[in-house]
């Protein structure tokens, strides 16, 4: 009796990912003279490129238009965004109780649904970005991998931050990130 074992090696895909946060509508190109600056130019080329949140400062349309722009100028097949605790126009039922007071003189009622339609909508697909809320997302990349990103709504207590006499509140909800990558 002869019995063949066939042995199957799992498909390897070389899968280059940039992951930054924390630009604060702050271009690679605004940081050239800072060497101490991590995120700055040249920016490698990526298969995934990852936003992890703080996007802005406050939340304001014109500085995720600077961060737009700045995504868009990335080069990377996919782009992928969440928010962060900065990005307080994101969190619509966050906005509704502080929103007044963090946006004294600028606060908008309807600013938490013009911040989401920019990041879902036409602005968001012309930079070729992604903005990804709570859930799991599939994406099959242009090298053959498979990727599967899980987006959690992270409760902590956090509270208010005070910082030089100021009084921040900070939001109660953190996106936190899972990601496989899985051959084809």
């Amino acid at each position: 009796m002869s019995t063949t074992t066939t042995s199957t090696k799992p498909g390897h895909v070389r899968t280059r990912f940039l992951v930054i946060s924390d630009t604060h509508s702050i271009a690679p190109a605004d940081n050239i003279g800072n060497n101490d600056a991590s995120f700055r130019p040249p920016l490698p080329k990526a298969d995934v490129l990852l936003h992890c949140g703080d996007l802005t400062m406050i939340g304001l349309l014109e500085e995720y238009e600077k961060t737009l722009d700045m995504l868009e100028s990335i080069n990377a097949d996919l782009k992928l965004v969440i928010a962060g605790n900065h990005d307080i126009t994101l969190d619509e039922e966050y906005y509704a109780r502080k929103g007044e007071n963090m946006h004294r003189g600028r606060h908008d009622k309807d600013l938490p649904a013009k911040a989401r339609d920019m990041w879902t909508g036409e602005r968001a697909k012309r930079a070729g970005v992604t903005y990804l809320e709570e859930g799991t997302h599939t994406f099959q990349l242009p090298n053959g991998a498979n990727l599967r990103v899980g987006v959690l709504k992270y409760f902590n207590s956090l509270g208010d931050l005070q910082l030089s006499g100021l009084r921040i509140p900070l939001p109660t909800r953190v996106l936190r990130l899972c990601l496989s990558i899985l051959p084809q």
